[in-house]
């Protein structure tokens, strides 16, 4: 796992930001991160989806472009190869009163990477089956072997937790 503060220049971070924290950002409401567990609602956006049984007809929304350049930097920060762009999700989790971690999970069943660009601060960090978690810091990208097992945490010190997710197939340099 690696971890780069600072990740974007402060100009394109601003303005994913104000796209993303716009009131007509489309946001979609999911009742559960996990099949099975309905009490950790929260609200995406799928910039771009691969259907691994249809790999060549992605979906993607006019985020795919805004969030674009985000793999560029992805490649020249952690030397790393993209070959697949899997997908690109947008997650919204609103306030809580209490702080609570959602059930562990992997974003796809075959070998990947996972990047987490997190878009504010708060107190709700990604947390890994292994003990490690990466605190939520506006600005920071965590990038990771997509098949270890993590889960988001609900906060109660913001009005929302929003973070940008890339899933890929590609390998490092």
């Amino acid at each position: 796992m690696q971890v780069i503060d600072n990740f974007l220049p402060s100009s394109y971070f601003q303005e994913l930001h104000q796209i993303m924290f716009d009131g007509n950002f489309p946001w979609n409401y999911n009742e559960g991160t996990t099949t099975g567990r309905d009490t950790d609602i929260y609200f995406t956006h799928m910039g771009f989806k691969r259907e691994l049984n249809d790999f060549n007809n992605p979906y993607s929304s006019r985020f795919h472009l805004d969030a674009k350049p985000v793999l560029y930097f992805i490649e020249e920060k952690f030397n790393f190869h993209i070959e697949a762009l899997l997908r690109i999700n947008c997650t919204l989790v609103v306030k809580q009163t209490y702080t609570e971690t959602s059930a562990f999970h992997v974003d796809y069943p075959i070998p990947h990477y996972t990047g987490i660009l997190y878009m504010n601060d708060c107190n709700g960090p990604t947390v890994f089956e292994e003990g490690m978690k990466v605190e939520f810091r506006k600005n920071r990208f965590v990038l990771f072997d997509g098949t270890m097992a993590h889960a988001a945490s609900q906060q109660n010190d913001a009005g929302r937790r929003v973070n940008v997710v890339f899933n890929m197939q590609g390998y490092f340099k």
